[in-house]
């Protein structure tokens, strides 16, 4: 997967999920990654997720999903708080 995927597109995807610095550590860059592995490694058939990881379910669908015919479905969930 890291040979198809660019340092952009990493840090695009994690961008509301990872810290955003000028010279990223490795770990923030490989993380949207690594979640979208658990999803196909771990053969789930969806994933739910709040609003901050809709980013990484679009990189999911485009890097892992597309390349393997995957069809998992992402749910985002929108939580809203009262107090």
């Amino acid at each position: 997967m890291t040979s198809v995927v660019s340092q952009h597109d990493a840090k695009k995807a994690g961008a509301e999920v990872v810290k955003q610095v000028k010279f990223p550590l490795l770990s923030g860059l490989l993380y949207p990654g690594l979640q979208a592995l658990d999803e196909e490694y771990l053969k789930v058939d969806a994933q739910f997720g709040g609003e901050d990881q809709r980013k990484i379910f679009t990189f999911a669908e485009k890097v892992i999903i597309n390349n393997n015919n995957n069809n998992n479905n992402n749910k985002i969930i929108v939580i809203i708080s009262l107090f």
